[in-house]
């Protein structure tokens, strides 16, 4: 979709105003790497802990694109040989990072070497775009000498009373949240 919108035959508008690129840069860019910056971002955390790196099997054309992102698109994570361009890129017309309109894969999703990766990272994706904006409260809950900190039920009261469970890494999220005051225990 990429090459096709930004090079051959190109269709400039689909690719600023949908997919948030401009300028593809080159195939087989190597495997994914994800920006230190979004370690903690939704995408990456909620339902499911991704990793830091998501190594990529190049088969041909599509499988590993690089791609510039287009302004207030921002990247989540880069491909090994083309640091600074968008492997997947985000775009959101707010400043609300709970959700957003547009999650751009610049590679194959079948390419990913790690087929349980790819499955949390599509889950995770649409959690994402489903997730109502709004306000927001997040958090972690460690149990002490264990790997797996999934499952922990995490109650919220007041204005919306509601019940999450943490993920694998601990993260619990209540989001879509009205003005008011709650506590969480």
């Amino acid at each position: 979709v990429g090459y096709v919108s930004l090079k051959s035959p190109g269709y400039p508008s689909f690719a600023s105003n949908v997919l948030h690129s401009e300028n593809w840069e080159t195939d087989n860019a190597g495997n994914l790497s994800m920006l230190s910056s979004h370690i903690n971002h939704p995408l990456v955390t909620i339902p499911n802990a991704l990793p830091a790196s998501l190594a990529l099997s190049y088969s041909g054309y599509g499988d590993q694109d690089a791609q510039k992102a287009v302004s207030p698109a921002y990247i989540i994570y880069e491909p090994g040989n083309k640091p600074g361009d968008a492997g997947l890129l985000i775009y959101d017309d707010n400043s609300d990072t709970t959700s957003a309109q547009t999650i751009y894969f610049a590679f194959n999703l079948d390419a990913l070497s790690d087929q349980s990766a790819a499955k949390n990272l599509l889950d995770n994706s649409v959690h994402y775009l489903l997730t109502k904006e709004g306000g927001v409260i997040k958090g972690t809950v460690d149990l002490t000498d264990k790997d797996d900190d999934s499952g922990v039920a995490v109650y919220l009261s007041g204005t919306a009373p509601d019940t999450v469970y943490t993920n694998y890494a601990g993260v619990y999220l209540f989001n879509g949240l009205a003005d008011g005051t709650y506590s969480v225990r």
